[in-house]
């Protein structure tokens, strides 16, 4: 279950952050613009806000799937 939660995580991450980044690059604002150049795959500082939606996304994959117990708790 451990590579589910983590794959999910990873494409889900993966997607937000490249319509994030294509979103801003292609906006007539500035502030979005200077928001893309941050988000932009040749940062450190892109990779960066993919590893936290990655991180995030892998969470909430394991909070909706993991598998509960009769009194609400999760199993182990």
């Amino acid at each position: 279950m451990a590579f589910l939660y983590t794959f999910t995580g990873l494409t889900v991450g993966g997607m937000a952050w490249m319509a994030i980044w294509v979103g801003c690059s292609e906006s007539t604002y500035g502030a979005l613009n200077v928001a893309a150049e941050w988000l932009s795959p040749m940062t450190v500082s892109g990779w960066v806000a993919f590893v936290v939606l990655s991180v995030t996304c892998s969470w909430i994959t394991y909070r909706v799937i993991r598998p509960k117990t009769s009194n609400g708790e999760s199993g182990r």
